[in-house]
């Protein structure tokens, strides 16, 4: 055991906190042997000469064996005569697929049924399988193109198969989150005391005044971290005490004296695997998504896009922390540490996992739409959002609530006050707005935020949706747009940000369903 790290304080005696927080700025290398570039794919896309097709590539439980089945549109082998792959002609149509952000909850991709074709019973003996939570891939590309050139179109896990009708099987796809909706941990104490069933809690970032969990009372010992953790400040009865031995490997903390009778709380910095601490809200959440969850469902970096994890990054590198003992799912942690900056995770259609925050003017160079990139007479006003009186924000919750501590003590009034809140707010505006919990640490982190929160809801919002002409099937999801039109009063262009997307499911149409936030 070591005692604890004699950490650099501030003259206030405050933690220096100052860590860098690794997240490379990578950019995912094309698949081996791809010949045909991004901007020649785009202009495919336009192209009259295209012949699309698509190709599937889903996974099966065979007697409980995984088993990649691999189908197409149009039929096709690649590799030659050495090693040909064959991608059976069976897919009867496209997968209808939508993404969108969610001013209420988190962001959704969702996908239609994948329809194989069942004609005469050819294709029922795959009902036999298990396909639930099997991971499924669709690309798109040429009939004439190399198996490497295709382009991914959807990457998720299905929700089983069953019979669409007495001509076609339905493939059913769950929505891409779902490999994010399970428990963050399962790891309980065990043994045959009274904490068997309690779960190790886990602590990212900076987690003020937490109880952590006795997991040896004969040692006096508790654990606040389920590994290695980076520092740690430990008080009993909220007075800072130094009689205890800390094991940063493992987050377990030793006391030297018995204090049953106190409450014993500490301010954790929390997860250090691989001997780097993180504490803001891309690298949380990278590190979360690919290191926490069910095995089996749990992200890769291959599943990141990691350029936009790296400026995310360079734009949120407020402090944050989250500290959970009840197994909340990985999703729930992830989108209390996004919606701190009104962010959210959204992964897009191909599979890449991104973070997105909700703003006008959205980051980024931005897009004019104008009309005639849009349908004649498909602008219509979808939702009106009327604006706020005010903004609350509450940050560095107490995770410990200490009510009953007396005034008069070794304690300071003033900081008697953080002990029995659990929350510290700001607010801009006025009224007496609703509270929006953030998982900042810092009140000059949390006012900022209140302010450009206010910018935003402050005014009057609208989201309005239209059909795209071609030119605007290359809209991503989160982007910064400026729309122009005889309606609505855009003749001068308002500025907006795309907030769905819903590509027309026919190859041969270039159009696409699009809600602008403005």
């Amino acid at each position: 055991m070591r005692r604890i790290l004699d950490l650099q304080r501030r003259s206030s005696g405050r933690l220096i906190l100052d860590r860098q927080n690794a997240i490379a700025d990578q950019v995912e290398a094309p698949p081996e042997g791809q010949t045909i570039t991004d901007q020649e794919y785009e202009a495919w896309l336009d192209s009259d000469d295209a012949i699309p097709n698509i190709l599937v590539r889903a996974t099966a439980l065979v007697n409980g064996v995984p088993t990649l089945f691999r189908w197409s549109t149009l039929g096709v082998t690649f590799g030659g005569a050495t090693a040909p792959v064959f991608y059976d002609p069976i897919v009867v149509t496209g997968i209808p697929f939508s993404e969108s952000l969610s001013l209420k909850g988190g962001a959704v991709v969702t996908a239609g049924d994948l329809e194989v074709d069942n004609t005469n019973g050819v294709n029922a003996h795959l009902l036999n399988y298990d396909w639930l939570k099997q991971p499924l891939e669709v690309l798109k590309g040429d009939i004439r193109w190399n198996e490497a050139d295709y382009r991914r179109r959807y990457k998720g896990v299905s929700g089983g198969m069953s019979y669409k009708n007495d001509r076609t099987l339905a493939l059913y796809q769950l929505d891409m989150m779902e490999r994010l909706n399970t428990a963050i941990t399962t790891h309980k104490l065990g043994g045959s005391g009274p904490g068997q069933d309690s779960l190790i809690p886990l602590a990212f970032g900076e987690c003020p005044n937490v109880t952590g969990l006795l997991t040896d009372p004969s040692l006096l010992r508790r654990a606040f971290h389920d590994g290695a953790m980076e520092g740690i400040r430990v008080r009993t009865n909220g007075l800072p005490t130094y009689d205890f031995d800390v094991d940063f490997s493992t987050g377990t903390v030793d006391l030297s004296i018995d204090n049953q009778g106190a409450v014993i709380t500490a301010s954790v910095q929390g997860d250090k695997f691989g001997g780097v601490y993180r504490r803001t809200i891309a690298s949380l959440v990278r590190r979360i998504v690919t290191g926490f969850g069910d095995p089996e469902l749990r992200y890769t970096d291959a599943d990141l896009d990691l350029a936009n994890f790296a400026a995310f990054e360079a734009a949120h590198p407020q402090p944050v922390g989250d500290f959970s003992d009840d197994g909340p799912t990985v999703l729930t942690v992830c989108d209390r540490l996004a919606n701190s900056v009104r962010a959210q995770l959204s992964p897009s259609i191909d599979g890449k996992l991104r973070l997105i925050q909700i703003a006008i003017p959205a980051p980024g160079p931005s897009t004019d739409i104008l009309p005639e990139h849009i349908r004649a007479k498909s602008l219509r006003l979808v939702e009106h959002i009327p604006r706020v009186e005010g903004i609350r924000l509450a940050f560095c919750r107490n995770y410990t609530v200490q009510d009953t501590l007396l005034s008069g003590g070794a304690i300071p009034d003033e900081h008697l006050e953080m002990f029995r809140k659990q929350w510290r707010t700001v607010t801009v505006g006025s009224g007496n707005p609703q509270q929006k919990n953030t998982q900042f640490v810092r009140r000059i982190d949390a006012e900022p935020q209140a302010e450009s929160d206010f910018e935003l809801w402050g005014v009057d919002r609208a989201i309005f949706e239209f059909i795209g002409l071609a030119p605007m099937t290359k809209l991503k999801l989160g982007q910064r747009v400026r729309i122009y039109n005889d309606l609505f009063d855009m003749q001068a262009g308002k500025e907006g940000q795309v907030h769905f997307l819903a590509p027309d499911p026919d190859d041969k149409k270039r159009e696409i369903t699009v809600r602008i936030l403005v």
